[in-house]
């Protein structure tokens, strides 16, 4: 299969995601973040393409579009490495019941332009018979991401973890019955029951939100060690602040302003957590794959943790006393700092050499945003997307937004 895009580190398939993931190796890639396209939502194909038949969304029930990503992700379990895991992304959908409906979200004149010109004009949410079948009646929401989740566990995929994404910033919804959706489901799966994981690098602030909630501020709060824009994967002794606390299962998105003309593409505060966690800074062994494990020591900061109406500074059991409206003398608990002091191989491989970097893919890569993140995390990555459209998006991005492409070598 050729390529439409290739570099040192990035390769792109403009071909339908079963059969790119067909010709790819056994447990070649280290993780997969994607959001598929959803049931019924838009059409991302012109009629007339011959690649129209391939095209993933236009199914005439959920249980067809649900049995074909069923098929779709078996060979992404196939390409995954053993101790590697895959994320994906998913939204729901109503049932009007009457055949056909809108996404929810927006008005008709939202996305720039009227939702027909914009591809987004309605599609099939199932009539009343077809709902009946399902146990269903009008108005319902359909639990697409559930019903997802739950015919990949039953193809043998572990399902570890269901992620709130909660936008900030939710597009408006004209209904007046029920509340307007704020969030969507992010997955995450595990091939066995032993798999990478880089909790250090995704650890949360352990202070509040200054703006209350006690929600992390946005999407880079889900890296303490050391400079998120630090790429290099040198082993390199870096201060990183205090230790935090273990990511929770709830990611707090702001807009990410874009003119790009995809009207599903995720923020990348999305995806860098999941590469962070499920792959390694540094790289993995050039012989096995196993990626190379993060070497941390905890130490005291000098800082002490709040105390009742108080916060208590100072290296010492007690410490200076910053009132909330009350004065109290008592030292806190240590807050912890956490430095990372190298890294190590997971594996026993002898004369391995330096390590290479982990590959993320992603088989539906839409607007090329988790290739794009793979290239700022120093990950190697692969992408597949069945409209030429979108894979030259992905690629004019990546020249627009990681200058260091720009020197590579590319062939289409």
């Amino acid at each position: 299969m050729t390529p439409y895009f290739e570099s040192a580190n990035v390769v792109i398939y403009c071909a339908d995601a079963l059969e790119a993931l067909r010709e790819m190796p056994n447990e070649s890639v280290h993780c997969i973040v994607t959001s598929p396209p959803y049931h019924g939502l838009r059409r991302y194909i012109d009629d007339d393409d011959p690649a129209k038949k391939h095209e993933i969304g236009l199914e005439s029930t959920v249980g067809d579009w649900v049995a074909k990503l069923v098929e779709v992700f078996a060979e992404c379990k196939r390409v995954l490495r053993s101790d590697g895991t895959m994320w994906i992304c998913c939204g729901d959908a109503y049932a009007s019941g009457k055949g056909t409906c809108f996404n929810p979200g927006g008005g008709n004149g939202s996305l720039g332009k009227e939702r027909k010109a914009a591809g987004a004009h309605p599609l099939n949410r199932g009539n009343v018979s077809d709902l009946v079948k399902m146990g269903l009646k009008p108005k319902n929401l359909l639990g697409l991401p559930w019903r997802l989740a739950f015919a990949l566990q039953e193809d043998g995929w572990i399902l570890r973890s269901d992620i709130a994404i909660v936008k900030r910033a939710p597009m408006p919804e004209s209904v007046r019955d029920r509340p307007s959706k704020s969030w969507e489901h992010l997955f995450m799966f595990a091939k066995s029951s032993r798999y990478y994981w880089d909790g250090f690098a995704v650890r949360e602030s352990g202070s509040e939100d200054s703006h209350g909630g006690g929600r992390p501020s946005n999407g880079r709060k889900h890296h303490l060690g050391g400079d998120p824009s630090r790429h290099s994967g040198l082993d390199t002794t870096e201060p990183a602040g205090d230790a935090g606390r273990n990511m929770r299962d709830a990611i707090w998105l702001s807009p990410e302003p874009s003119n790009l003309p995809h009207y599903a593409a995720y923020p990348r505060a999305l995806v860098r957590p999941c590469i962070r966690a499920g792959t390694s800074e540094r790289g993995v062994c050039p012989k096995c794959g196993k990626g190379w494990e993060r070497i941390v020591a905890l130490h005291d900061s000098g800082r002490r943790q709040k105390m009742g109406d108080g916060w208590v500074t100072g290296a010492g059991s007690h410490g200076t006393i910053h009132p909330n409206g009350a004065e109290r003398g008592e030292g806190g608990k240590p807050v912890l700092a956490a430095t990372t002091l190298g890294w190590r191989p997971s594996c026993t491989c002898e004369d391995a050499g330096d390590p290479i970097p982990a590959t993320v893919l992603d088989p539906f890569v839409g607007s090329g945003t988790t290739l794009l993140v793979a290239v700022e995390e120093s990950r190697r990555s692969i992408g597949i997307d069945l409209s030429e459209a979108y894979c030259e998006l992905a690629v004019k991005r990546l020249y627009d937004k990681a200058p260091l492409l720009a020197a590579a070598e590319a062939r289409r």
